[in-house]
């Protein structure tokens, strides 16, 4: 699982592999953990393609449950209205 940290303007972007792999078990957990820790210290989300997993639907849900704004776009990068 990957987290694509972005900074405000955009202009910076990290990329941190919160489950290192899926190899161990219980990687995948940890990763999904790390997620919501993180998503709590996001100012936006960001949702990237059509296919939204179990994990991206929690943290979705999660999001909007606390407020934080949701961006939606395709695979290309581009913006499109959230649903």
């Amino acid at each position: 699982m990957l987290l694509f940290a972005y900074s405000v303007d955009g202009s910076e972007v990290r990329v941190i592999d919160l489950a290192g792999g899926e190899d161990l078990p219980g990687k995948r957990e940890l990763g999904l953990f790390f997620g919501m820790v993180w998503l709590g210290k996001c100012d936006e989300l960001w949702v990237f393609g059509s296919n939204i997993s179990s994990g991206m639907s929690k943290e979705i849900s999660k999001a909007k449950e606390r407020g934080i704004p949701i961006r939606y776009f395709t695979k290309y990068c581009e913006e499109v209205c959230d649903t």
